[in-house]
């Protein structure tokens, strides 16, 4: 939930501009999806259901540090 929460402030505080607008959006759905899909993932009913929603959320995840990735080298 903090990596999320940490994600949504920064977000809030990209420039308006155009880029560092596709840069929030994506950091909010990435970051959001991430938190929404490993709630997914505790509440699955077996084993595999569980795998297949935890591996959305790294997914989501890895999709978050390349836009953050991004977002530093930018500077």
């Amino acid at each position: 939930m903090a990596f999320t929460a940490n994600l949504l402030g920064l977000a809030g505080s990209l420039p308006e501009d155009r880029a560092g607008g596709h840069l929030a959006e994506q950091l909010l759905r990435s970051g959001t999806g991430a938190y929404f899909r490993h709630g997914e993932a505790e509440g699955s009913p077996s084993a595999k259901e569980f795998t297949e929603k935890f591996r959305a959320c790294l997914t989501e995840l890895r999709v978050s540090r390349r836009a953050l990735q991004l977002l530093a080298k930018a500077g």
